[in-house]
């Protein structure tokens, strides 16, 4: 009789055995037959049936450190026996075919099955992304049992489903700065424009007009106060609190950067002793910092942009003065793909370019530039390209034939660098300029070094008289 049930074992493990709730699931394994029972020689009948528990729902964000997510019944020929023994796997999918399932191991505490919550957490984002909000997810209950003889049987429950909630404070869609320093209003804080719960990171850069000035941090919505705990109010960096939360105290009057990750509510505070300007000397201009063009940051938010005519090498300064605050290629850090080094130097092939230089990140861009003119005269299509002179420090374009009409200066054939207005002063997206009297005209556009845009049109002759077609 010990001969039967060993061959009646292997029957069954040549068959891919399966089990499940209400014995057996027809429909995980069409080839397998439903299980059989025997009692010879220590074997015993084999039953196997999985339950959710608590309903299949499971919070995350208040769940113990191992996470109780089924409950099994006992198969006592692998459990009471000696030398048997059962293990247990979770197979667990977005989609109720199981497509794309992930593996992990339950651990077995009598009937109930338990993963690390951290596992499980790490799983529902990774499938769901970090948002705490209610997900479904399908599991399957895969048991590998062993019995006394060592014969295997694989056993697998129906599909299970169970809702679950990362483990995520909730981040609102905007946060605003708001105390002393403001003067009591909001100023609200940046963010990319990705979702709050891709990129968790909240900042602002301010100016304090006056020592010790403070500051909360308060969600647009109103459900959220952060600020310091109670004793770390001057810290310029550490974990912000919501309960019990106390203002944040800056030092110097200056202009202040603070940096929140909403996700561990962890906070820097960077101090910059900025200027409204920085200032370019370099080999475009005899390394003079007295006459050096500037960049500017309108927004004051450390974003300095201009542009200007580069050869070699160059440097950035705080003021126009060598004992200034430098930046260059040593202590930034980045810079695009078109600048080098040469020692501290920047280096970059000779031409006009927008340069960008972000002091919050403290890295360097220059994109390259072409300007033109587009308007009635080349009926608003592609701009027609003006050529840099630099015996003149402008664009220049020569013989261009103009009628009545308007037109615009564009960069880079695109909408989003044009200038018009008042010609000894224009601005971005300024006014279309008007051209009242037709003719031949020399066209000069100049980017000063004080970061003033302006333009000259010469007229230098009639427009030709148009050509007869007659015969």
């Amino acid at each position: 009789m010990k001969k039967f049930s060993i061959y009646m074992m292997s029957f069954f493990l040549a068959a891919g055995f399966v089990a499940c709730d209400d014995t057996f699931e027809e429909d995980y394994n069409d080839d397998v037959a439903a299980p059989q029972s025997y009692t010879e020689d220590g074997t015993y009948g084999t039953t196997f049936t999985v339950s959710e528990s608590n309903g299949g729902v499971v919070d995350l964000r208040t769940a113990d450190t191992d996470v109780s997510l089924f409950s099994v019944t006992a198969i006592p020929e692998y459990t009471a026996a000696e030398g048997a023994s059962v293990t247990y796997r979770a197979l667990l999918s977005q989609t109720d075919d199981l497509a794309d399932a992930k593996e992990l191991t339950l651990a077995a505490n009598g009937t109930s099955l338990s993963l690390p919550s951290a596992d499980l957490d790490a799983l529902v984002k990774e499938m769901f992304g970090k948002e705490p909000t209610e997900r479904t997810v399908y599991a399957r209950v895969m048991a590998a049992a062993t019995d006394v003889n060592e014969n295997t049987l694989s056993l697998g429950s129906a599909v299970k489903t169970l809702t679950l909630t990362p483990n995520m404070r909730t981040i609102a869609a905007s946060y605003v700065i708001n105390g002393s320093v403001t003067g009591d209003e909001d100023l609200a804080m940046t963010h990319s424009s990705s979702s709050v719960y891709e990129d968790t990171s909240f900042s602002l850069m301010f100016e304090a007009l006056e020592d010790a000035q403070s500051f909360l941090i308060i969600s647009a919505d109103g459900t959220q106060t952060l600020g310091a705990a109670s004793g770390s109010e001057t810290a310029t960096e550490g974990t912000l609190v919501e309960t019990g939360a106390q203002a944040i105290t800056l030092g110097d009057a200056m202009w202040y950067k603070v940096t929140v990750n909403m996700e561990t509510l962890e906070y820097t505070i960077e101090a910059y002793d900025m200027t409204p300007e920085v200032y370019v000397p370099g080999n475009h201009q005899a390394w003079n910092p007295a006459t050096a063009p500037m960049l500017k940051t309108p927004a004051m938010d450390g974003i300095y942009t201009g542009y200007l005519y580069l050869d070699g090498g160059f440097k950035l300064l705080a003021k126009p003065d060598w004992g200034a605050t430098q930046y260059h290629f040593g202590n930034v850090s980045g810079v695009s793909d078109n600048i080098s080094g040469d020692g501290e130097n920047f280096t970059i092939a000779a031409g006009f370019y927008q340069l960008v230089y972000n002091l919050p990140t403290n890295t360097l861009e220059a994109t390259a530039f072409e300007w033109g003119l587009i308007g009635a005269f080349n009926g608003w299509g592609s701009q027609t390209n003006m050529t840099w002179s630099t015996d003149e420090g402008c664009f220049v374009l020569e013989g261009v034939e103009l009628p009545v009409g308007e037109l615009k200066f564009r960069g880079n054939d695109s909408w989003d660098y044009n200038y018009g207005g008042d010609l000894t002063n224009m601005s971005v997206g300024g006014a279309n300029i008007a051209i009242s009297e037709a003719g031949v005209y020399t066209v000069k556009l100049f980017f000063d070094a004080d970061g003033t845009v302006r333009a000259t049109f010469d007229k230098t002759a009639e427009l030709p008289a148009p050509t007869s077609t007659e015969q």
